[in-house]
C-alpha cells in the first residue's frame, strides 16, 4: 500500500503568517488614510473659520461708527468720541463688536480743491469678538473710518 502524499495547499501556519505580512504592510497605508482624513477635517474647519470671518468682515465694514443725527457744527461734532458698541449674527455665530475712536472727529478735506467738505470724519478701531457655539471665542480688530453729514444734501446746491 502506498502512502499518499498530503494534499496541495497552505497549511493554517503558512496562511496565518501570510495574514500577518499582509497586516504589516497594510498598517502604514491605513495610518496615511487617516491622516489624510485628519487632514481634510482641519481644512473643512480652516474653511468654515474664513468664510465666517468674511462675512464679519464685510459686515463690520458696511458699520458707520460715528453716531447718527441731525447735522450739527463742526466745534459740537468734536465731542461726539464716545466708544459705540453692537452685535448681529453671521454664518451662525454672535458677533459683538466695539468701536472706539482713535483720533478726535474733523471736518474732511476735499481733495481736489483743499475746501473743506461737508461731512465729520473720524477713524475708530472696530473689535469684534467672535462667538459660535462648541468653538472657543475669537477676537480681532479692524479699522474704519466714520461719517456723518454735516450739511443737507439740498443745502450743498
Amino acid at each position: 500500500m502506498t502512502r499518499c502524499d498530503a494534499a496541495g495547499g497552505f497549511s493554517l501556519l503558512e496562511a496565518l503568517l501570510a495574514l500577518t505580512i499582509l497586516a504589516a504592510a497594510l498598517l502604514p497605508l491605513f495610518a496615511v488614510q487617516q491622516g489624510a482624513t485628519r487632514a481634510a477635517a482641519a481644512v473643512e474647519r480652516a474653511q468654515t473659520r474664513a468664510e465666517l470671518d468674511r462675512a464679519v468682515l464685510a459686515r463690520l465694514r458696511t458699520l458707520n461708527p460715528l453716531p447718527a443725527g441731525a447735522a450739527m457744527a463742526p466745534d459740537l461734532a468734536a465731542a461726539v468720541d464716545g466708544s459705540r458698541r453692537g452685535a448681529f449674527d453671521a454664518a451662525g455665530a454672535r458677533v459683538r463688536w466695539v468701536a472706539t475712536p482713535t483720533a478726535p472727529a474733523r471736518r474732511a478735506v476735499n481733495a481736489g480743491t483743499g475746501t473743506a467738505a461737508r461731512f465729520l470724519v473720524q477713524p475708530f478701531h472696530i473689535a469684534a469678538r467672535i462667538e459660535r457655539p462648541g468653538h472657543p471665542p475669537r477676537t480681532w480688530t479692524v479699522a474704519q473710518l466714520g461719517w456723518r453729514p454735516l450739511t443737507s444734501v439740498n443745502m450743498s446746491f
